[in-house]
């Protein structure tokens, strides 16, 4: 090598070594994944990149009243609160509340785990009456609206008049927000029992280049389901025969309406137990639902599905597991699921480790020395069986 190289070669390896350096010390600024405060997060809102940042809500001095008031400045302003605020993010930010802390198990029969200020309703009311034709904007307006704590009859009559909306999205989301008012949108019934009707069953419409069904006649008997004061017989016939059906979609969402009307949906526990008796994998879970609606059916479901899972038909087994799973993300470490411990442990050494993944998770939700143990025992077990047919971890 010509000594006239050599500088070249040494400029070389310097700007390597500073690269190497430079990649391994600390990342500057922040990432996606960096939790951010407040004020932090209600400037990045006003910047258009709350999309960037993750927040926290249940950390202290999480200021909720802060963020509402800037979402609803941005709704009454817009981009003059900032050039790239936007009115549309706001609404839907106030509309899905993924910044507000949620109660584990919401108590009030609207079954909503989190809630809007009152003082906010005249802001969204005038909002909406101003809108644009922009559809996802006026939904999620409608969804924000069916949020409010303490709803107005201006709300009420807000919501329920945009079911019949010619926009088929705006009058998809008006049925959902009225349902999620509850009794207080009781005036929505008779509109809501036409539109269940079997003479209008549902149509398809062409929007931006896709197809839509609208009268999703699932959403349209939960919400009538909800705003009736008593049992809607006709409605619950509905939301079962949805459970039945042959999309996944609208049946776990049958499910959810059945499970967060609690008791009001009792005319539709037998429905829900023959579903159960079917031992059917290809429908949504039902045992939640039903011990929602009847708690006195728990132990009687608790019975039925610890004696599938301990059978010898396969996929049974596997069926009462994952009835199992569910119903113990709803009890968790409760009595009644350390009562069936023995069984769910004596269970879980049966059929090959890999079918038994849904089960070991409802005994690793029971805190106790056993159910540990066990479940610690099945984790060896798992990867044994599975070491020796080099098949794949499916968490």
């Amino acid at each position: 090598m010509s000594t006239s190289s050599r500088p070249c070669r040494a400029t070389l390896l310097a700007s390597a070594f500073a690269l190497a350096l430079s990649c391994c010390s600390e990342p500057t600024g922040r990432g996606p994944d960096t939790v951010v405060g407040a004020d932090e997060f209600i400037t990045a809102f006003r910047e258009g990149r709350s999309a960037r940042v993750r927040v926290d809500p249940t950390t202290a001095g999480w200021d909720t009243d802060a963020v509402i008031d800037a979402l609803t400045e941005i709704i009454v302003h817009g981009d003059n609160v900032h050039p790239r605020a936007s009115r549309d993010r706001a609404a839907s930010a106030l509309a899905h509340r993924r910044w507000m802390a949620k109660a584990e198990k919401p108590t009030d029969s609207r079954a909503l785990d989190s809630m809007l200020p009152a003082r906010i309703a005249p802001i969204l009311l005038a909002a909406l009456r101003d809108a644009p034709r922009l559809s996802h904007y006026r939904q999620s307006l409608l969804t924000a609206l069916a949020s409010i704590d303490a709803p107005t009859p201006e709300v009420i009559a807000a919501v329920c008049g945009w079911i019949t909306d010619d926009d088929p999205r705006v009058a998809a989301s008006a049925t959902k927000a009225a349902g999620m008012l509850g009794v207080h949108a009781a005036a929505a019934a008779d509109e809501l029992e036409r539109l269940l009707h079997p003479d209008v069953p549902g149509y398809w419409v062409e929007l931006d280049g896709r197809w839509l069904w609208v009268a999703d006649r699932t959403e349209i008997a939960g919400a009538l389901a909800r705003v009736s004061e008593r049992p809607h017989v006709g409605a619950l016939d509905a939301l079962v025969l949805s459970v039945r059906g042959d999309q996944e979609g609208p049946a776990s969402r049958a499910v959810e309406h059945l499970r967060d009307l609690g008791p009001r949906a009792a005319p539709a526990v037998d429905g829900l137990l023959a579903i159960l008796h079917e031992h059917n994998s290809e429908r949504p879970p039902v045992a939640a639902a039903i011990v929602a609606i009847a708690p006195d059916r728990l132990p009687g479901v608790l019975a039925l599905l610890t004696g599938l899972s301990a059978g010898q038909d396969r996929p049974t087994a596997i069926f009462a597991d994952h009835e199992l799973l569910n119903l113990s993300r709803e009890l968790g470490d409760s009595p009644e699921m350390r009562a069936v411990t023995p069984a769910l442990i004596a269970a879980l050494g049966t059929h090959p480790a890999e079918d038994r993944l849904a089960l070991s998770k409802a005994v690793r939700r029971i805190d106790t020395r056993a159910s540990r143990k066990a479940y610690r025992a099945f984790l060896r077990r798992e990867r044994r069986e599975r070491g020796a047919s080099a098949s794949r971890w499916t968490p």
